[in-house]
C-alpha cells in the first residue's frame, strides 16, 4: 500500500545475514527516478526514470527527498532494454510456499515492471509500434506463473548436490550460487550483476513447490 513519504520509515524484522538478498524493499517514486531502499541490508540505488540509467546510492542520498509515493516491494527480478528505455520487473506480493531446510520459499504472487522510457516520444512511428508490441510481451511475463524463490537459499540445486559442494559458497551473492540454467530470469539480471547490487539480485526458479511433514512410527 502506497504511503507519503514523511510517515514512519518501513522496517524490516532481521538484519540482512551473508549471501542473502534483501527481503523487502522500499520503493520510492519521484518524477525523474525510481529509488529502491533494503529495509534489511542498508544498501539502495536508483533507475532514472528517463532512461533507465543505474547508480548505487549511499544512504543518505535514498533518505533525500519528500515529494514522492512510497510503498513496500518483496524483491528486484530485473531489467531489460528495449527500443525506448528500460522497464525494472519488481515483486509486489507474495506467500509463504512452505520451507526448504531453515529457509522460507515463496511464490511470486505478483510483479509488475516500472518503465523508464521517456524517450518514447522521440521514436518514429514504426517503432513506437514495435515498443507496443514488446510491452504486450512484458505485460504477459508479469503474470507468469509458478515463480518460486527464497532470500537466503539457493533452489536451483538439490540436497545431494549442495552437500558437494565448498561450504563457503554460501556466503556468496545468492545469484553466484544459483545454476543459471534454471534461474527464469537470468537474461533480466545483467545491469544489477554489472552495477554490483548483489543484495538486490533475486533469482527465480519455475515450477511447483510444496513441503509436507511425515510422521513414521516405529
Amino acid at each position: 500500500m502506497a504511503t507519503d513519504a514523511d510517515e514512519a520509515p518501513l522496517l524490516a524484522d532481521e538484519p540482512l545475514r551473508p549471501g542473502s538478498c534483501s527481503r523487502e524493499l522500499e520503493l520510492r517514486e519521484f518524477r525523474d527516478r525510481y529509488v529502491f531502499r533494503s529495509l534489511d541490508g542498508g544498501g539502495a540505488f536508483a533507475v532514472a526514470r528517463s532512461d533507465g540509467s543505474l547508480r548505487p546510492l549511499s544512504a543518505e542520498e535514498a533518505a533525500a527527498g519528500s515529494d514522492c509515493k512510497v510503498s513496500k516491494i518483496y524483491g528486484v527480478a530485473g531489467m531489460i532494454r528495449l527500443l525506448a528505455g528500460s522497464y525494472v520487473l519488481v515483486i509486489t506480493s507474495r506467500k509463504d510456499a512452505g520451507s526448504y531446510g531453515a529457509s522460507t520459499v515463496y511464490h511470486a504472487n505478483s510483479m509488475k515492471f516500472l518503465c523508464c522510457n521517456e524517450a518514447i516520444k522521440h521514436l518514429t512511428s514504426e517503432e513506437k509500434r514495435d515498443e507496443a508490441y514488446f510491452m504486450s510481451l512484458l505485460r504477459i511475463a508479469e503474470t507468469t506463473c509458478g515463480l518460486y524463490y527464497s532470500y537466503d537459499r539457493d533452489l536451483t540445486l538439490n540436497l545431494q548436490r549442495a552437500s558437494k559442494l565448498a561450504a563457503g559458497r554460501v556466503h556468496k551473492p545468492l545469484w553466484k550460487q544459483a545454476d543459471p540454467r534454471f534461474v527464469w530470469n537470468r537474461n533480466l539480471l545483467e545491469e544489477l550483476i554489472e552495477t554490483k547490487l548483489d543484495e538486490f539480485i533475486t533469482p527465480l526458479i519455475q515450477g511447483n513447490f510444496s513441503d509436507r511433514a511425515i510422521y513414521l512410527e516405529g
